[in-house]
């Protein structure tokens, strides 16, 4: 599984249509096995994307994202963790523990004021259906 988390200077970036940089995490059998440093070059839901499809991103962990990149994103088959803030290795830490899908222990790295709509992960699969 390849992990995608929006950042800059150590934290997760609060506005991911706008982020210029991800941190690629692959996870086998519950265990980081790879970590790279992505520049993103594509802006518009359709290119940003479909940029992120080609980078084989499964899973994004990301502060805030407009409806239009969220549902290309959704529809490309992309798990998307949103309105997220906090330290990238605690909100990477949370997410391989389980905590980041738990709605109590996810409130921890809820932006403020979005905690009615942190983690409404949508999911679809590649060229499928919900």
């Amino acid at each position: 599984m390849n992990i995608a988390l929006s950042y800059w200077h150590n934290r997760i970036v609060p506005v991911f249509d706008v982020a210029s940089s991800l941190l690629l995490v692959k996870v086998e059998d519950g265990r980081e096995v790879e970590r790279k440093k992505i520049f993103l070059h594509q802006y518009g839901p359709l290119l940003r994307s479909q940029e992120l499809v080609e980078l084989e991103v499964d899973v994004l962990i990301c502060g805030a994202v407009s409806d239009s990149l969220d549902r290309s994103l959704t529809l490309s088959g992309i798990r998307v963790f949103d309105f997220v803030c906090g330290p990238v290795a605690d909100v990477l830490d949370a997410f391989l523990t389980g905590s980041l899908k738990n709605e109590q222990s996810a409130k921890a790295f809820a932006m403020p004021g979005c905690q009615g709509r942190h983690n409404r992960i949508r999911t679809r699969r590649r060229g499928g259906h919900f």
